[in-house]
């Protein structure tokens, strides 16, 4: 209760006292509910883990949490009664002068409406600028707008992520657009085209945006059975060589190409990287060498003259079925020995000086593959150990 009280006793005319009585038990108890009610919301602006202030209409200060002074780098005391424009929000991120009335943030007290903004900075007490994002809601009372509640964080370290993630975007790009290499990314479940790079889209000759819509199906040149099986063996190993597949081209005509697949993380997705290498004129080069190769041993083993291949040492690397009979030695016997178990005459080195190293070998290794560079007179010994003369010729051949 509330008592006001008059005492007149001491007016020999009056006999008692006058008591006014008032009950202000809701009174007090709206001003415990205000003090509880104060003191929790200051508990929350100072549990906070945003930078959170009050300014008034003329963009004066007048409440500023703890995280709000330590992320500007003041004493809250030295921000409350201040423009904050003129402390905090006074340049643009590259120095210039920043108007007032050219700032969101102080627009909410204008026109009522809130602001969200990521992309400006506010100053610290040190002369530095951080990246900050921030949120300004008008404060009405009565509908009348008396300030606004800003709240912001502050985003280097974000800001500094997506930078790095920029760049790591940007050198994965211009790895995928600059390698060599045919490259492709598909998801690993639907089968479909993720990207492409350059020199994959070349050598099939399709647009990136044909391929986008196009499963591996469409282009690799196998039963779906067995993409599908490399697929699953691909996911299994996480990084495997596939070897050689087939591939086809958006003419319809075929190329061998050499893969390998790796599988990695794509937005949220498991997909397999592919990096192929088109091979198909080394496969008709090999090909066409083994045609040679062929037709070369075939002449070679049906020749009627003793054949024989020896390297620079002397030693015997390939002979045919004459040069077998014509000695006696069965081709492996014969492939054990060299020149010198063979021939009766060798050149002596004073014969090589008179010759200036001018001998029948030195002429071969400086000739062209398959060239005859002269013949030279000597006798073979065979097995039995009898001779046989013969004519000897020399060339070079190219193996491979």
């Amino acid at each position: 209760m509330e008592a006001i009280r008059s005492n007149r006793l001491d007016d020999p005319h009056i006999a008692g006292v006058v008591a006014n009585v008032r009950d202000v038990t809701e009174r007090k108890e709206v001003e415990d509910a205000l003090r509880r009610l104060n003191s929790r919301n200051q508990l929350i602006l100072d549990s906070a883990g945003e930078g959170i202030y009050g300014l008034d209409r003329e963009g004066t200060a007048t409440f500023v949490n703890p995280v709000a002074a330590a992320l500007t780098g003041y004493d809250a005391e030295d921000l409350v009664g201040r423009v904050q424009h003129e402390v905090i929000d006074h340049s643009r991120p590259d120095g210039t002068p920043y108007p007032r009335e050219e700032c969101p943030l102080h627009a909410a007290i204008g026109d009522g409406e809130v602001r969200r903004v990521d992309d400006e900075v506010f100053w610290h007490k040190d002369g530095t600028a951080f990246p900050v994002e921030y949120t300004s809601t008008p404060i009405l009372e009565d509908d009348e707008i008396v300030g606004t509640v800003v709240t912001f964080t502050d985003v280097i370290e974000r800001k500094q992520a997506e930078e790095a993630l920029k760049e790591s975007e940007e050198r994965y790009r211009a790895v995928m657009e600059q390698s060599v290499e045919a490259i492709y990314l598909y998801d690993a479940e639907t089968k479909r085209v993720l990207e492409a790079n350059g020199a994959f889209r070349a050598m099939v000759d399709y647009t990136a945006d044909e391929l986008m819509e196009m499963q591996i199906y469409n282009f690799i040149d196998h039963p779906v059975e067995d993409v599908d099986a490399n697929i699953q063996r691909s996911l299994r190993e996480k990084r495997r060589q596939i070897g050689e597949r087939r591939y086809l081209r958006k003419d319809g005509s075929v190329i061998v190409v050499d893969t390998s697949a790796s599988v990695i993380p794509y937005g949220g997705k498991t997909a397999l990287c592919a990096v192929s290498r088109d091979v198909t004129e080394r496969k008709r080069f090999e090909e066409a060498l083994k045609e040679s190769e062929g037709r070369f041993r075939q002449l070679f083993e049906r020749s009627t003259d003793a054949l024989f291949v020896h390297d620079e040492r002397g030693r015997f690397v390939d002979c045919n079925a004459e040069a077998c009979r014509a000695l006696g030695y069965e081709r492996d016997e014969l492939l054990a020995l060299s020149v010198a178990d063979v021939a009766t005459h060798l050149l002596s080195e004073e014969e090589r000086r008179k010759r200036k190293d001018d001998t029948l070998w030195k002429r071969a290794t400086r000739s062209e593959p398959g060239k005859v560079v002269g013949f030279e007179e000597n006798e073979l010994r065979r097995k039995d150990g009898t001779t046989d003369s013969s004519r000897r010729g020399g060339g070079r051949l190219h193996r491979v």
